[in-house]
């Protein structure tokens, strides 16, 4: 796995292969790495010696934002001006690919089993996400929720397929483009422009 000038986010990175995960990464020179636990005090430690972040899950929960932008200074000025006081990774196309598409705002609720239990673009009230939360807190494993309730508007998440996780053109099948028509799809992405009226290119 390339890590090289990527932020990545670590689990049961206090010890064992958590740990050894969040050290190599650093090592092979990822941008930054935010490491999270339960073990705050050992976490720490090694948040302190590989320059990485450290999010303590004591309470059992994590708060996480992700940026998708590729200017770390307006990440952190706008963290600054909204006061906010958890920790921002800087994420890509690729991981918005990976989660189904993302818009601005957008907050997804997260199992321990890992699985996305609800996705709610937009702002957000706050007694929703607490609800959903409480259920998932209520289940002391990390066994699949069966019963679990959106509490507000939540829309589906659509996986991509392992064809459209690809670091080309991520959300795409290219799998089967030959060379020539690989390249001639890229152009044709650079001079696309996005529909909804931000004028940007769609890569």
């Amino acid at each position: 796995m390339k890590v090289k000038d990527k932020i990545c986010v670590v689990t049961g990175a206090a010890g064992g292969i958590g740990e050894a995960i969040a050290r190599r990464y650093a090592k092979e020179g990822a941008k930054g790495v935010v490491v999270a636990d339960r073990d705050a005090g050992r976490l720490e430690a090694v948040a302190r010696d590989i320059k990485g972040i450290a999010v303590a899950c004591d309470a059992e929960i994590a708060v996480i934002g992700i940026a998708v932008e590729d200017d770390l200074t307006s990440v952190q000025t706008a963290c600054k001006q909204l006061n906010i006081n958890y920790p921002v990774a800087l994420g890509d196309k690729k991981l918005s690919a990976v989660f189904g598409g993302v818009g601005f705002p957008t907050t997804f609720v997260i199992g321990r089993d890992g699985r996305i239990y609800s996705k709610h673009p937009g702002a957000t009230n706050l007694r929703v996400l607490e609800d959903e939360v409480a259920q998932l807190l209520e289940t002391g494993d990390t066994a699949q929720l069966t019963n679990f309730r959106p509490a507000g508007k939540s829309e589906p998440v659509e996986l991509p397929t392992p064809e459209e996780l690809n670091s080309e053109v991520p959300g795409v099948d290219i799998s089967q483009l030959n060379a020539t028509q690989l390249a001639d799809f890229k152009i044709l992405l650079e001079k696309a422009q996005c529909d909804c009226g931000c004028r940007r290119a769609l890569r």
